[in-house]
């Protein structure tokens, strides 16, 4: 049976009362299992309570749980409630409900108690904070508060980080494209919608018939071409584009811990805290093709190249594949600490090459070195024997330029179905007319508009027709090893001249397509494992490399 606070009107002069009323975060945990109303519970506690001491009280309901005095504003209004002097008392379920905010707000939650005497009742008994012994359990309950604070938001963070290696999507709304699987709670492809996507990236790094545009142009062009945004506007925003086009989801990673709050407002985090995690979900967009929307992003005035500019990237960064379940590998970090015997602790990583469906797992810097060895041995290798080491691995060219072309046959089928749109609001404009519901001029000014805008759409579809057929398949050249060993020099040169990653992992890219990695003999601590490479080389290995921009950044 509940107790009464020990309290009395006469004991602490208690005239008017102010009950605060807001969900913990363990309330909040527990809706979501149970579906009960944890706010409406605790309403209902705090009247026993308060009626049982006949004061007259006035009740505030917080709908949220914020973590700071900045991000609640029923108590922001309490509080400025109590600096007033309307009420002398404020009604809590626990103490810790005014608390969970930074040291700062701590303090100024204690010195507006202190310095206005507001006492605080619970459900269990009354503090006075002008009370030695009732102000330390104040402060302490108060400080209590705030690390079980640090503490869950601690746990969240690792649970979300823990969650996203495993490919579950822990950071927010669902990116446009995919649709959230409730029972895996992993990212899947909308197909229609990331046909949508791939379009916006294509235009954006391709351009349209041929020509280089930006966001606006875009813009314009989705909405010529009747598709809608995320919302289902008509208008699609630049901002909207600009963000979708710099988002790394679209690749498979995710991103998380950038930002934080901080006195209420969202700050940035230095970038080393920034958490990236490869291949957490089946990518809708090519790397190639994302990393150069990121170049024209950064460098609208230059001829994109391949660079991972603003993200974490490795040698062998989206290029090795598991031979298992045919999934690109990631990259791990994991921390190691090493004690010495002066008792100086340092710090150092290891950068694992890790199947994400759990098939295999082995040490980065042993691959990293067999694919430098692979570029060796074709550098090397007598011309016959680099042509037979080549028959067969060089992805054709075919297959490179199919992804391109079917974009412009997703074009040409949006164009196609506006067009059967504005021919029947056509008909439906004749027909109106001849039932007299026009007049003459309604009539003419809305057949003009329809028939301008169909104009402009069967002149889109011609350029795209005459588009598709500029850049139609061609046969295979005959392979001309001269000209692939001296690619393989370039390459080499390039490789072993520059110390970023960044540029490292362009260069493997612009010459694989993948390479498949098998394990033959597990490693152990002081053992590599014993492995297999299997390259798939594009046929840009077959023409003569222009690197010079390379070259520069190298």
């Amino acid at each position: 049976m509940r107790s009464k606070p020990k309290t009395s009107k006469e004991e602490y002069k208690i005239t008017n009362i102010i009950n605060y009323v807001r969900k913990s975060r363990r309330d909040e945990e527990r809706e979501k299992r149970t579906g009960e109303d944890t706010l409406e519970e605790q309403k209902m506690l705090m009247c026993r309570v308060l009626d049982d001491l006949g004061i007259p009280y006035d009740q505030f309901l917080e709908i949220g749980s914020g973590d700071s005095i900045a991000n609640r504003p029923v108590f922001q209004q309490v509080l400025q409630l109590l600096k007033e002097g309307r009420y002398d008392t404020i009604a809590v379920k626990e103490i810790s409900r005014l608390g969970r905010g930074s040291y700062e707000d701590t303090g100024l939650i204690m010195d507006l108690l202190q310095e206005k005497r507001i006492y605080i009742i619970t459900p269990y008994r009354t503090y006075d904070p002008n009370n030695s012994s009732d102000a330390r359990q104040i402060r302490f309950e108060l400080f209590m508060a705030r690390e079980e604070y640090e503490q869950i938001k601690e746990r969240m963070v690792g649970a979300r980080y823990s969650y996203a290696m495993q490919g579950k999507w822990m950071t927010g709304s669902v990116p446009f494209g995919y649709y959230l699987n409730s029972r895996t709670q992993r990212l899947e492809i909308d197909e229609d919608q990331a046909k949508v996507v791939r379009l916006i990236f294509d235009l954006y790094v391709n351009g349209i018939e041929g020509r280089k545009v930006g966001f606006k142009a875009i813009s314009n062009y989705l909405s010529k071409l009747g598709i809608k945004t995320p919302k289902g506007y008509d208008n699609w925003d630049t901002h909207q584009l600009k963000r979708m086009v710099t988002n790394p989801v679209y690749i498979g990673h995710v991103r998380f811990s950038q930002t934080e709050r901080r006195k209420g407002r969202i700050i940035v985090r230095p970038k080393d805290e920034h958490i990236y995690v490869e291949e957490a979900h089946e990518p809708i967009i090519d790397i190639e093709v994302f990393y150069e929307a990121q170049e024209r992003v950064n460098n609208p005035h230059t001829t994109p190249s391949h660079n991972g500019k603003g993200f974490a990237v490795s040698e062998l960064t989206a290029l090795m594949v598991c031979n298992v379940c045919e999934k690109k590998l990631v990259i791990n970090r994991s921390k190691r600490r090493h004690k010495k015997k002066d008792g100086e602790v340092s710090v150092y990583f290891d950068y694992y090459l890790r199947c994400r469906n759990g098939c295999l797992t082995t040490r980065y810097e042993p691959i990293e070195e067999k694919v430098v060895g692979l570029l060796e041995y074709f550098h090397e290798i007598d011309n016959n024997t680099l042509e037979k080491s080549l028959h067969g691995i060089i992805e054709k060219k075919s297959k490179e330029n199919f992804t391109h072309a079917q974009r412009k046959e997703d074009i040409l089928n949006q164009i196609k179905s506006k067009i059967k749109e504005l021919e029947k609001r056509r008909d439906f404009i004749f027909t109106k007319y001849e039932n007299g519901v026009y007049d003459d001029q309604t009539f003419v000014e809305r057949r003009s508009a329809i028939e301008a805008e169909l104009q402009e759409l069967k002149t889109m579809e011609e350029s795209w027709y005459s588009n598709v057929e500029e850049t139609a398949i061609t046969s295979e050249s005959p392979l001309d090893v001269e000209v692939v060993k001296d690619n393989f020099t370039k390459i080499l040169t390039i490789y072993k001249n520059t110390k970023s990653p960044q540029i490292k992992n362009e260069i493997l890219h612009s010459l694989f397509h993948d390479i498949t990695l098998t394990i033959l003999e597990k490693g152990t601590v002081s053992k590599h494992a014993k492995v297999k490479l299997s390259p798939r080389f594009k046929h840009v290995i077959t023409e003569k490399l222009n690197i010079k921009n390379t070259l520069e950044k190298a």
